[in-house]
């Protein structure tokens, strides 16, 4: 319905939206549940999708872009690898992308 999601998704920010829509994009963005590893959204992706084509390296560089876009911040442990969130807009851009499923 063009009603029902031009009002609900009115803040959403256009060009980050623009950046977002490639496969592993939001395939990274969908996947982020809480705080994660780059390696666990790998997995997440993979067992949710079976023939995805993505390596915790392609992962680590889309964060990396996320991070500068606003959608994701870094949490950082004590010790070991750097985990990841979303930000109040990465949150607004997955449920976005859950709903398009």
């Amino acid at each position: 319905d063009p009603d029902r999601s031009a009002s609900t998704f009115d803040h959403l920010d256009a060009s980050v939206y623009g950046r977002l829509c490639f496969s592993q994009r939001a395939a990274v963005v969908r996947a982020l549940r809480g705080t994660m590893r780059p390696a666990e959204m790998k997995r997440r992706i993979r067992a949710s999708n079976e023939q995805a084509r993505i390596s915790a390296n392609n992962v680590r560089d889309v964060v990396a872009s996320l991070r500068a876009w606003g959608v994701v911040r870094p949490v950082l442990p004590r010790r070991g690898h750097p985990k990841y969130e979303l930000t109040p807009a990465g949150q607004t851009f997955a449920n976005y992308f859950s709903g398009l499923r």
